[in-house]
């Protein structure tokens, strides 16, 4: 409404209904008609998300690491699966902080440490904060709980120290700055994707108000998200579309801030992209990557 001629919301939509309209016309574009568009609104709903913020939109919780997110699928190869929970392990760990050098050593420790714990039933269910929290009391007795790492026993593969330290920086993010992406609704796929009264939802996830790596993080997970939900529960094989993510402002080129940079730049929200590039196609996940 605070654009065109006038402030009134249907006065401004009359006019630039009428400006589209033009355009197709001038350009000899055959195609939407203002019938087609307003049966097409009776059909949609749209929703606006945040991660990471209240203030903007409504909040979508998008932990680093949930429960959800390391089950296997039974549609699922093991090797997928395998390069999978590496992927995200190894976000988690960038996300908390730990520097480059340390990064696959603590990201095997974690990624060993949670198998043993899931097998155990100590994450059954769990996710997001709560996932987190009981990772958090897990930590403390890596000990008790692994012996050893490929055969290097676990006092030598990492220190106590430097486990009181990954703790540290779990609970200044669950607890500090960055508690907001651990808020919210849930990014579950199965209720953003129900049909509310017939129509269908457009799910909106704005990331402008992040930072570069903030935006990449959050890629990441999105995609992971869907690329575990497309294996299994109400999903698997398709010949027909099921869910359409489109993605705005992808970047290229070799910028180490772009959501998808070609050559061998490699942040973390590019291998879960590869996965619905790849795979979406047999799911029905259908893709849209936009750049200029």
């Amino acid at each position: 409404k605070h654009y065109g001629p006038d402030n009134s919301n249907e006065k401004s939509t009359k006019y630039w209904m009428g400006q589209f309209l033009e355009d197709q016309q001038q350009n000899n574009v055959s195609g939407i008609t203002l019938s087609e568009i307003k049966d097409y609104k009776k059909k949609v709903f749209i929703r606006i998300f945040t991660p990471g913020s209240s203030r903007l939109g409504s909040p979508l919780a998008l932990p680093p690491i949930d429960g959800q997110l390391l089950k296997k699928d039974a549609a699922e190869e093991a090797e997928e699966y395998s390069q999978r929970v590496d992927e995200i392990v190894l976000s988690m760990v960038k996300t908390l902080g730990v520097t480059t050098r340390h990064q696959d050593r603590f990201a095997t420790f974690l990624r060993e440490i949670i198998h043993a714990g899931n097998n155990s039933g100590d994450f059954e269910g769990r996710s997001g904060d709560r996932f987190l929290e009981r990772l958090t009391q897990l930590l403390p007795r890596y000990c008790e709980i692994l012996s050893d790492i490929g055969g290097v026993p676990i006092e030598d593969y990492i220190s106590e120290k430097e486990v009181k330290s990954l703790s540290r920086n779990l609970a200044t993010y669950r607890m500090g700055t960055k508690a907001g992406w651990l808020k919210g609704i849930p990014f579950d796929l199965d209720t953003l994707t129900a049909k509310t009264g017939g129509r269908v939802p457009i799910n909106i996830i704005s990331i402008q108000h992040l930072e570069p790596r903030e935006q990449q993080d959050a890629v990441a997970r999105i995609a992971s998200k869907i690329g575990r939900w497309m294996f299994g529960g109400k999903s698997g094989f398709s010949n027909r579309p099921r869910l359409l993510f489109s993605l705005d402002e992808l970047g290229g080129g070799g910028n180490t801030e772009a959501i998808f940079p070609s050559g061998m730049a490699n942040p973390v929200s590019k291998p879960p992209l590869l996965r619905l590039i790849r795979q979406g196609r047999k799911y029905g996940v259908g893709l849209i990557l936009a750049t200029q």
